[in-house]
């Protein structure tokens, strides 16, 4: 039975959010449901890495995140084996949101340092300033690279139920987490993470 009721929340969870497909799990937070986000990226990138380990890649991978995001993306780079020196902390402009010139810079880097970018991971709500970063633009940052990108959206996706407030997540038609491949959130302290 609670296979069944999984499905549907989780269902429910992805279409409030635009996913009209995908899948997802219910996961006991904020933190594993980031680090879920980092595991499908390097898995769609690097499927070998199951069974050869992240050394079988023979590069580092890096993983990119805002100054003002939660400190799970340090935890999952941690935790998976990719080392916190492979996590890359973008500037943020002065509401705490990620600037995409920045994030484009850092990943020109990063590739010229012969390194590959494998995530990005964009807040929807960071926990100390509440910042939405602008997802569109992240995503087509990263659409150039061929990155992951996931959405941190455990503070500030239950906006998305808010008509008041889910213009932050740019809720439907023009849905702006449809852009992305996967995201966390945690509605009324339900977490999940469903991917597309």
């Amino acid at each position: 039975m609670f296979i069944v009721v999984e499905r549907a929340v989780l269902a429910y969870v992805r279409s409030k959010f635009g996913f009209l497909v995908g899948d997802g799990i219910m996961a006991p937070g904020g933190s594993i449901s980031n680090m879920y986000g980092m595991m499908l990226a390097r898995h769609k990138m690097f499927p070998g890495a199951k069974t050869g380990g992240v050394a079988s890649v023979g590069r580092p991978l890096v993983a990119f995140t805002s100054k003002e995001s939660h400190y799970s993306i340090a935890k999952g780079a941690n935790w998976l084996g990719l080392g916190l020196d492979n996590v890359v902390c973008v500037e943020t402009d002065d509401r705490g949101r990620m600037v995409p010139a920045e994030l484009e810079r850092a990943m020109t880097e990063c590739k010229a340092a012969g390194q590959i970018p494998f995530f990005v991971n964009a807040t929807a709500g960071s926990t100390v300033m509440g910042a939405f970063d602008p997802i569109d633009e992240l995503a087509a940052v990263c659409a150039r690279h061929g990155v992951w990108l996931h959405v941190d959206a455990c503070w500030g996706g239950s906006f998305i139920m808010s008509e008041k407030h889910k213009h932050h997540l740019k809720a439907r038609p023009d849905l702006k987490l449809q852009q992305c491949l996967s995201f966390s959130n945690l509605p009324f302290r339900a977490p999940s993470s469903p991917t597309r």
